[in-house]
């Protein structure tokens, strides 16, 4: 039963992991898309 459980929460680990990677990758496009429009809006004022 030890192994099992040892073996879940490995996997849980890593499934929280990727999540919060992923997590990171949308803020930082998220915050490129901002800027991308802020610049857009600049130009076209």
């Amino acid at each position: 039963m030890d192994e099992l459980e040892d073996k879940i929460q490995l996997v849980v680990q890593e499934q929280i992991h990727g999540l919060k990677f992923l997590n990171e990758m949308l803020k930082q496009a998220f915050k490129r898309g901002v800027e991308q429009i802020k610049e857009w809006k600049q130009g076209n004022e």
